[in-house]
């Protein structure tokens, strides 16, 4: 044996079997050392090497776990083919076989907090495979993994069914395309995950992972995936979830979901109705209430979706839903005017047919992250936390700022229905331009809506 081959050994013991956790990290990090200034791993070292380093991801020391994962993402690179879906193999199954610290222990046999603690190294482990194997290796190495990760998804164990979902979706980025044998086993398992859950972060994480995987599915998959989603918001009382993953699937393939909009558009009205919320809204009922304004946000963010991912499907609903935008902007049910009496939750003109509206940014779209810029008066820090309806306000605003930015053509428009004979009074843009520098806007009481109306203005400045 060379005396590089024996110092490699030397190190692979001392990594994964001293009694001082402090050695075996020095170890782990010499390795990590060694390792990264090779091209490859001789054949004769894979073995070991493979068998010490998943001792070491379970090491009791997180300190030592952390420096394995990083030596995995020096390792990964330099194996022969079968030997990387051997390792990536051995730390998928490790995750979800429930392996835990030390060489026996399964995951009931340690304490909550060390399998906390494990199942995160592991999770990070995985997204170092993931983001380190070499594109040839995207088909066999993906293909175990996800192999692997729909038995997490079959398990009772949410936690671990979340952390599956968040690793599917890294798979799916990069190597969706090369592991199309696994998608139909995928589909309805995910699909299952976004019905409504105690834990809120499933269907939402369900409904991310299903929007990276509509990228790569094929049409039949997709048309059968859409047709789920659909039915699940007509029949089902509890839709949120389903609306919310309307939004996101649109997001990230806008143009496939731009074919079903004459079957969801009048879904969405339905549930999101101005004046239907108008007639139901019961200050009273806090817990109701909140439900009715997830609906609306869930809405508003998927009509955001459609105008960005899909505009040019959007024209015909162009002046429904810049009344929904405009009435959703002023919808404030705690409001007060300069007496001290409440203002009605909307202006309560019109021909009863408008939309409802939501706000939030569940998609991430329009963050904020600035001042308000001084808007307002004295009082506008003091919002009351109970109150979530500035999220209608916020979304609103950035539904305005998508219909300008994607509907330009639109804004010198005269502001009426499609084919209406009636002469308008006014052009898009001064409809948009009156509803967002009103005074109540100017003197929101929300940091987060004040900050996405100067956005929208800005907007609107910017495609004048």
């Amino acid at each position: 044996m060379s005396g590089r081959k024996k110092e490699i050994r030397d190190l692979l013991i001392e990594g994964k079997s001293h009694h001082d956790p402090d050695i075996r990290f020095m170890a782990i990090r010499e390795l990590d050392s060694r390792f990264s200034s090779m091209e490859v791993i001789e054949k004769s070292m894979q073995s070991p090497v493979l068998d010490a380093l998943m001792i070491m991801l379970k090491d009791q020391s997180s300190d030592v776990q952390t420096n394995a994962v990083k030596l995995l993402g020096s390792v990964v690179r330099k194996l022969d083919s079968g030997k990387v879906e051997e390792l990536v193999g051995s730390v998928v199954k490790a995750l979800v076989d429930g392996k835990g610290a030390g060489k026996t222990k399964s995951w009931q046999m340690i304490s909550e907090e060390q399998r906390r603690l494990q199942r995160e190294q592991f999770q990070t482990a995985i997204k170092k495979c993931v983001k380190e194997l070499p594109e040839n290796e995207g088909k066999e190495s993906g293909v175990t993994i996800v192999k692997n990760l729909i038995r997490a998804l079959e398990n009772r164990d949410v936690d671990l069914q979340l952390i599956a979902m968040d690793l599917l979706n890294d798979v799916l980025s990069r190597f969706g395309r090369d592991i199309q044998q696994e998608h139909k086993s995928l589909l309805p398992r995910l699909r299952e995950k976004l019905k409504p859950h105690e834990v809120e972060d499933v269907p939402l994480r369900a409904a991310s992972t299903l929007g990276t995987l509509s990228r790569h599915v094929a049409d039949d998959q997709f048309k059968d995936l859409m047709e789920f989603i659909i039915k699940q918001i007509k029949e089902t009382e509890e839709n949120v979830t389903f609306i919310n993953a309307l939004g996101i699937i649109s997001k990230e393939v806008g143009h496939r979901v731009g074919d079903y909009m004459d079957s969801v558009m009048p879904l969405l009205q339905k549930n999101c109705s101005t004046e239907q919320m108008n007639q139901e809204w019961n200050e009273d009922d806090e817990k109701e209430n909140a439900i009715k304004i997830q609906r609306w946000e869930a809405c508003l963010v998927a009509f955001e979706s459609f105008l960005r991912g899909c505009k040019d499907k959007m024209g015909k609903y162009k002046y429904d839903l810049s009344k929904l935008f405009m009435r959703a902007l002023k919808f404030d049910p705690n409001a007060v005017d300069d007496g001290g009496e409440d203002v009605a939750p909307m202006d309560q003109e019109g021909d009863g047919e408008d939309w409802g509206d939501t706000g939030g940014d569940a998609d991430g779209w329009g963050d904020d992250g600035e001042d308000g810029g001084g808007w307002g008066g004295g009082d506008v820090g003091l919002v009351d936390e109970s109150d979530v309806s500035w999220r209608i306000r916020s979304q609103a605003a950035s539904c305005i700022s998508a219909f300008v930015s994607q509907l330009s053509g639109t804004m010198k428009q005269d502001f009426k229905p499609e084919g209406s004979a009636e002469e308008a009074e006014m052009r898009y843009c001064n409809a948009f331009t009156e509803a967002l520098t009103e005074k109540a806007r100017l003197e929101e009481r929300d940091q987060t809506v004040r900050i996405k109306i100067l956005r929208a203005i800005k907007e609107m400045a910017d495609k004048s």
